[in-house]
């Protein structure tokens, strides 16, 4: 099962043609856009970057920069590029969701869990961002407000199975509260079948 859930957008569109001459920030973004599509991510860095030398408030390039960072593993470049993105418009519940994942793929978990509950108040209905706020309370062992985060997140996605898979581990292997593992292995076994029999063995071991 992925660690955390990931959300791209690519925010002036998607299915374009590569330009064979690039004039304004747009044109290098798009092409960037459509070379991160194709895989070829260091191309697609290099014309985002271009885009934000045309101008430097283009935030739509930085985020799209920091996503194509994180894919590389290039963790400290994809902060900056998230964080700028914040400076030029606070408002977009993406760029705090991308920042905590990023955050918590470098270590830095307490961060995570702050720009996480910033997307949540910009985005409080949103259950990708509490699973994710669950899962890293779940590394740092606080169980409690791991809990709280994976129920929201599964009283806003009812139909998504992993909160269910979390929650039956937590109640099951910190032998927490053995009745409500029960109960979500019960509603997992309808939702996803392979979650269910990973999680029955984990807590039958």
């Amino acid at each position: 099962m992925q660690k955390h859930k990931f959300i791209f957008a690519l925010l002036l569109g998607i299915t374009i043609i590569l330009f064979t001459g690039c004039k304004s920030a747009e044109d290098y973004y798009r092409k960037g856009s459509r070379y991160g599509e194709l895989g070829e991510y260091d191309k697609a860095i290099d014309f985002y970057i271009k885009a934000i030398e045309v101008n430097p408030d283009y935030f739509e390039a930085f985020h799209n920069l920091g996503f194509t960072y994180n894919i590389l593993q290039k963790y400290e470049e994809a902060i900056k590029a998230y964080l700028r993105v914040i400076e030029i418009n606070p408002e977009i519940v993406d760029s705090y969701f991308n920042l905590g994942n990023v955050y918590d793929d470098f270590g830095q978990e307490e961060k995570a869990i702050d720009a996480y509950l910033k997307a949540i108040e910009l985005s409080p209905k949103n259950a990708d961002i509490y699973f994710n706020l669950g899962a890293v309370y779940y590394e740092l062992l606080q169980y409690d407000q791991a809990i709280t985060a994976f129920q929201k997140s599964m009283e806003l996605a009812p139909k998504d199975p992993s909160s269910y898979y979390m929650l039956g581990l937590i109640y099951s292997l910190e032998q927490i509260d053995e009745s409500k593992a029960e109960s979500m292995l019960i509603k997992l076994k309808n939702l996803e079948e392979d979650l269910y029999l990973d999680l029955y063995n984990r807590v039958n071991q």
